[in-house]
């Protein structure tokens, strides 16, 4: 019984999936943009020296470099995020 029930939720989503129009897309870029945007601003401010320690990729090189490392895990998971969460709009 739970298969038969299951097959048509998955065909319904992968009609879904198919049939994206224009609007539905723009929402889920805009989605993932505020979210991505919104956890920067989360990590950076949450630096004890914001935009130095640690370096955001935006920072000057010289500051980059003086910290030994090119890119913190912050600001990646914040693009992540982005991405997850564009992505769970689209399927939604």
């Amino acid at each position: 019984m739970f298969l038969n029930n299951s097959v048509p939720t998955y065909l319904l989503q992968l009609y879904h999936l198919t049939n994206l129009e224009t609007p539905d897309i723009l929402l889920a870029v805009g989605l993932g943009l505020v979210v991505s945007l919104f956890t920067w601003m989360v990590v950076y401010l949450d630096s004890s020296q914001p935009g130095v320690e640690p370096p955001s990729p935006l920072s000057p090189r010289k500051i980059r470099m003086s910290s030994g490392h090119s890119y913190h895990i912050g600001y990646i998971m914040a693009v992540v995020n982005g991405f997850l969460f564009s992505a769970l709009a689209l399927t939604w």
